[in-house]
């Protein structure tokens, strides 16, 4: 986890590193000493950068302020994934996550109860829901 952090921090560097280049190279004498433009940011291109900066700060809080797991039960797809997350951020307490892990854990072989688990997992549904769905599904 670290280490993927530590490249995509690595990432966005290089990238506002590149982006200050360009904007650094309108600064100077690029059209020597008798040019008739002015070597600063026109008032138009100053509203761009604001924008620009405000941008990349909204971007750069949203990807530091994640969970401190890494892991974004929305975006997870792996049950046990999900339930770790829950218990992280104090969502469950200790007997439900062992609870639930304990049924996770167990191997069913049929999508439709993976599907089933999922749901647990992200609090949808409750264990005793689970269970009389799980037995319906198998029944039928």
């Amino acid at each position: 986890m670290y280490l993927q952090n530590h490249i995509k921090m690595k990432r966005i560097n290089l990238f506002l590193l590149m982006i200050l280049a360009l904007f650094l190279q309108s600064f100077g004498m690029q059209h020597g000493n008798h040019s008739m433009s002015s070597d600063g940011f026109s008032p138009l291109l100053w509203l761009f950068l604001i924008i620009l900066v405000i941008t990349t700060g909204i971007i750069l809080y949203k990807f530091v302020s994640r969970s401190s797991t890494g892991i974004n039960p929305e975006e997870c797809s792996d049950a046990i994934g999900i339930i770790k997350s829950r218990f992280a951020n104090g969502e469950i307490n200790k007997n439900t996550y062992a609870d639930i892990l304990f049924i996770l854990n167990q191997d069913s072989g049929k999508d439709y109860i993976e599907k089933l688990k999922i749901r647990l997992a992200k609090g949808e549904i409750t264990i005793s829901e689970f269970n009389e769905m799980s037995e319906l599904l198998i029944e039928g």
